[in-house]
């Protein structure tokens, strides 16, 4: 049974969760019929590339009565996994295509939850209303760490977290990255390696401390960030 690998990573993880992950594959199988939400189909494969690939955060953080915001959400991962997983965190997932909102609205209400909401906006506008406004900010496999930082550093709270989630690329994009972190006033503070079952691949995960204010000038418009990243 593909939840068998969720019992593994979390063995606190509850029957209801289960059902509520069992739900969530269900209505991603349906609306990736007529909407490009991943290229992932099989059940095994979903339950390991995207769900365990989410709760593996939790071996990291500590997602209890934080505040979540998931830049470039997509179909929900990892914010939507968060919210479900830890219902004390308030989880916001940042994604700007509106069709995937509407898939997000769609998985918040089936499985009923009250700790999400969902921004159909691109972080770089969503900072210039809710600057420093969050504890945690998570992102998988949506830009360059040195166009993340960018994006996130002005939504955190002093102190607050960067989660970064990267593949076998995470450390060189790191080393790169070395202007943007000062530029920003972040400090990498931590870096996890992770191999999803069955040979699924890496997973690195970069954890990043906002180490204070960050420059009222960023984040830029995301066609200056694209064509001249920190």
């Amino acid at each position: 049974m593909p939840s068998s690998y969720l019992k593994e990573i979390y063995p606190s993880i509850t029957e209801e969760q289960l059902l509520k992950l069992e739900e969530y594959f269900g209505l991603l199988s349906e609306w990736s019929k007529v909407m490009n939400l991943t290229a992932i189909f099989e059940k095994e494969e979903v339950y390991i590339k995207h769900f365990y690939d989410s709760i593996l955060l939790f071996k990291t953080t500590d997602f209890r009565n934080q505040t979540v915001c998931d830049i470039g959400s997509g179909a929900g991962f990892p914010g939507m996994v968060i919210a479900l997983m830890e219902p004390t965190a308030a989880v916001t997932l940042l994604e700007p295509i509106q069709k995937k909102a509407r898939f997000l609205q769609a998985v918040k209400e089936k499985l009923g939850l009250e700790n999400v909401r969902i921004i159909a906006e691109r972080a770089e506008d969503f900072a210039k209303t809710y600057r420093s406004g969050f504890s945690i900010v998570s992102s998988r496999a949506v830009a360059h760490l040195a166009i993340l930082l960018e994006l996130s550093m002005p939504l955190l709270k002093d102190k607050g977290l960067l989660l970064a989630m990267k593949g076998a690329q995470g450390k060189t994009e790191l080393t790169e990255a070395k202007n943007a972190l000062l530029e920003t006033n972040a400090k990498a503070i931590e870096t996890n390696d992770f191999t999803l079952p069955k040979d699924y691949g890496k997973r690195t995960i970069i954890k990043i401390k906002k180490m204070g204010p960050t420059p009222a000038k960023y984040p830029r418009s995301f066609a200056q960030i694209k064509k001249k990243p920190l």
